[in-house]
């Protein structure tokens, strides 16, 4: 389908985002959208037809129409006028050194943020793409990052929301 691929200079921004490198190879962009309706994603879960799949379960298009379109969920490539690399991703090499640590309990990831001022910050999660940076910070803070570190506290729950944007090259 027409939907499911990016124009040509959409692309060629997506290339230019480092993606995100998990356990068997699916390659995730975290990104930053503005649409051709001039809405502004700030996080925007970009991924590519079988990164999809593997990561939903859904490769039935009758399906993934039904389960995923319909509210601020899904993105169609083709209503991305301008995409970017997200304020608020967790840089690719952070996220990679916490995917390959595996999750930390059932569906989720406890890790905790070293930023530059020596700052530490802990973060429960149920996806490592996004965060909510605390004021005067973003990726270029992190000094470093340790997985399964801290408690599964409810004051650490962060999730970003970000609609998903799959995508065929």
């Amino acid at each position: 389908m027409a939907d499911d691929k990016f124009n040509e200079i959409v692309q060629k921004q997506l290339d230019a985002v480092e993606p995100n490198t998990f356990t068997r190879g699916e390659l995730v962009y975290p990104c930053w959208a503005r649409l051709k309706d001039q809405a502004i994603y700030e996080a925007v879960l970009v991924m590519d037809q079988p990164t999809f799949e593997f990561s939903t379960g859904f490769r039935d298009p009758m399906m993934r129409e039904q389960k995923i379109h319909g509210g601020d969920c899904w993105i169609a490539p083709a209503d991305i006028e301008e995409i970017r690399e997200s304020p608020k991703r967790l840089p690719a090499r952070f996220a990679n050194q916490i995917a390959s640590g595996g999750e930390s309990g059932m569906g989720m990831f406890v890790f905790t943020v070293v930023f530059t001022w020596f700052r530490r910050r802990t973060y429960v999660t149920t996806t490592i793409n996004f965060l909510e940076y605390p004021p005067f910070t973003g990726p270029g803070s992190i000094k470093a990052v340790i997985p399964h570190k801290d408690k599964r506290s409810a004051k650490n729950i962060s999730e970003v929301k970000a609609p998903v944007c799959m995508f065929i090259r």
